[in-house]
Formats: structure tokens, C-alpha cells, sequence
């Protein structure tokens, strides 16, 4: 009999422990929205209306958590393409930065990155010069064989082998030149630019006014 007491005991006391634990927990209420467009508060959200986002709520109906929708496909696609818009304007303010800093360590004033851009120019133009005049010379020599084999065709003969080889190679050495001319010529204008780009940028990070810099 008295264990038969005890044990009722015992399990009371477990029952009871249970229902403690039960009352402790917070109640969690889902609020939703279903397939007829009706806002539902449940104490669980079917799996189907999971996608739609819903909102946790306390027992004194205090959110605890919004979960949002899932994105559409385009939707993820215009999120990625924003994501990336941020991402590489970012990267462009620091690359600036860091080109802002190498200027400054490079330069004192705009009229030293004036100095380093005339000397860098003359040698530009030194070589373009120089393929200038290299250009002349195989322009010259194509004019004398092509008179040559002219020449030999109006007597009724034919043109040597050699003078035609000699026309093809002094052919492409005035295509090569010329092209190196205007690749020259282009990372001229380029340099140029960069340099002035670059004097702007340093009056402009030393406070100097167009004014002052006349001066």
C-alpha cells in the first residue's frame, strides 16, 4: 500500500514538472496569408504557404519574426545585378583612393608631373621621328624596285624573281611601320592624357584653383 502511495506520488510530481515545462515555453503563433488572400493566425502555416513569407508572433501577439517572401526568379536576378552595381562601385571609390595616394607620394606639386610628362612625350616624339624617317627610306626604295619591274615589263621582260621578292618584303615593312606609327602615335595621345588627367586630379587634391595655378 505505501508503495502503491509513493508511486501515485511520483507521478503526480512528473505531471506536474510536464506542465511547468509546457507553461514555460512561449506560445508561438504564425500569421499568414492563404491561397484566398485571407490573412490566418495558426499554430502552424502549411508548407505551401511557406514561400508567401509569414510572421511569428508571441502569445500576446508580439512578432517575434517576419520571414519574408521567396524571391522571384527576376526578382534574384535584379537583387544579383544591384548587388554587383554596389559591389564594383565600391571597388571603384578605392581603387581612386589608392590612386590618389600614389599621386600624392609621387608628386610634390602638378609642375613635377608637367616635368616627367614633357620628357616622356620627347622621347615619344623621338620615336616617332625616327620611324619617320625609317619610313621614307623603304617608301623609297619600294618607289626605285617598283620602277624597276615597271621598267623591265615595257621592254617585254619579265620581272626577276628578286626584285619581286624585294617589292613583297619592302611592302610589308611599310604596313609594319605604319603600324607601329599610328600605335605610336595613339600612346602618345594617350600618355598625354593621362598626364593632364592626372595634374587636374592633384590641383584638385591640393585645393588648387585655376587661378593659382596660373599664378
Amino acid at each position: 500500500m505505501a508503495l502503491h502511495r509513493t508511486l501515485n506520488v511520483v507521478g503526480l510530481l512528473l505531471m506536474l514538472g510536464v506542465g511547468c515545462l509546457n507553461a514555460a515555453e512561449p506560445a508561438r503563433i504564425y500569421r499568414y496569408v492563404d491561397d484566398q488572400g485571407r490573412t490566418t493566425f495558426d499554430s502552424n502555416i502549411p508548407a505551401q504557404f511557406v514561400k508567401n513569407g509569414y510572421t511569428i508572433l508571441d502569445g500576446q501577439g508580439r512578432v517575434l519574426e517576419v520571414i519574408p517572401r521567396a524571391l522571384t526568379a527576376t526578382e534574384r536576378t535584379a537583387l544579383a545585378a544591384q548587388q554587383e552595381k554596389i559591389h564594383l562601385e565600391e571597388m571603384a571609390k578605392q581603387a581612386q583612393v589608392d590612386a590618389d595616394n600614389l599621386l600624392i607620394r609621387l608628386y610634390r606639386t602638378p609642375a613635377d608631373i608637367e616635368l616627367k610628362r614633357d620628357e616622356d612625350l620627347k622621347l615619344l616624339d623621338s620615336q616617332i621621328d625616327a620611324l619617320k624617317v625609317e619610313a621614307e627610306k623603304v617608301d623609297e626604295e619600294l618607289v626605285r624596285l617598283q620602277a624597276l619591274a615597271a621598267d623591265s615589263k615595257n621592254k617585254g621582260a619579265q620581272v626577276s624573281p628578286t626584285t619581286e621578292d624585294k617589292i613583297s618584303k619592302q611592302t610589308l615593312e611599310k604596313d609594319r611601320l605604319a603600324t607601329s606609327g599610328i600605335r605610336l602615335a595613339n600612346k602618345r595621345a594617350k600618355v598625354a592624357t593621362e598626364y593632364d588627367l592626372n595634374i587636374n586630379r592633384l590641383r584638385e587634391l591640393q585645393g588648387i584653383t585655376e587661378n593659382s595655378a596660373a599664378q
